[in-house]
């Protein structure tokens, strides 16, 4: 996973979301900071545990959780791992896609909260 930052600026926040992805566990996680085009997750060793689908490739995922009362889902891919201890770890995501009703609903939140 190579470094990229993301464009906009980030909103702290502490979210309950569910990570997905295609081998391996599906935990729960908390969305520490999102913005326009990422997200950042913390949890716990489940979180460590995800692997792309193929060995070699990104890891993809797909985030569920909502936003102002309502559920939106993100398709992700990992852009960075970071160990906090040793059962817990960050991972930040790029948003690949998302239907339009997700899209807008993060738009909005973004519009709405003040950046850190």
């Amino acid at each position: 996973m190579g470094i990229e930052r993301r464009i906009d600026q980030r909103i702290g926040s502490e979210i309950p979301a569910e990570a997905e992805c295609a081998f391996g566990p599906s935990p729960y996680v908390t969305i520490t900071n999102i913005s326009r085009d990422g997200l950042q997750l913390e949890g716990n060793g489940q979180l460590v545990e995800m692997r792309p689908a193929v060995h070699g490739t990104p890891l993809e995922l797909t985030v569920h959780f909502g936003l102002s009362g309502q559920p939106v889902h993100f398709h992700c891919r990992a852009m960075y791992r970071q160990a906090l201890d040793n059962d817990r770890s960050r991972l930040g995501l790029r948003i690949l896609s998302a239907d339009p009703v997700s899209s807008a609903r993060l738009q909005d939140f973004v519009s709405d909260h003040r950046f850190i």
